[in-house]
């Protein structure tokens, strides 16, 4: 069994038993029900930066990973279960600043595959909506609160479609 040091982080894919985890700064891929590891890869050269999640794109075709840092930088992966052959297909910095004082923006996302969108937050006072498939920022939603973003609901996000997210 292989065991990964520090704090993890995980996306399961349940129907192919296949787990993405971390252990900073490189993403791991195994079948977590035969212990079987598939690969492992630097997401980046920054121990500092971290990674705040994981989070699988299209699981149901040939699926893509995607690797938020805290920095707010973002990566998307295909072929990331060939030992050496995963390729980034797109990066991006998702934020165009933080908040006066912040460590680090400590990124926080959803996915919301029904809309393509990306939902994008963390130490800011407002949301990012990012349309995948353009690769584009498409609205910033503004907070009520001048507070930090914690957590994200991709579907709560889209009922406020109709208040300028796209």
């Amino acid at each position: 069994m292989f065991v990964l040091p520090g704090m993890r982080l995980f996306c399961f894919l349940v129907y192919d038993a296949l787990s993405c985890e971390v252990a900073e700064p490189t993403a791991v891929v195994s079948n977590y029900e035969e212990d079987t590891l598939f690969n492992s890869f630097d997401n980046h050269d920054y121990l500092y930066k971290g990674i705040s999640k994981l989070c699988l794109i299209n699981e149901l075709d040939k699926s893509l990973l995607l690797v938020a840092s805290k920095d707010g930088n973002i990566r998307i992966w295909k072929d990331y279960m060939s030992k050496g052959h995963q390729k980034l297909v797109t990066a991006f910095s998702s934020v165009q600043g933080n908040r006066p004082g912040a460590r680090g923006v400590n990124t926080v996302v959803d996915w919301q595959k029904q809309s393509g969108y990306l939902f994008i937050s963390g130490e800011m006072s407002s949301i990012m909506a990012w349309d995948m498939d353009k690769e584009q920022l498409v609205n910033t939603i503004p907070s009520i609160l001048d507070c930090s973003v914690s957590a994200l609901d991709a579907l709560w996000m889209l009922h406020m479609k109709g208040d300028g997210c796209g």
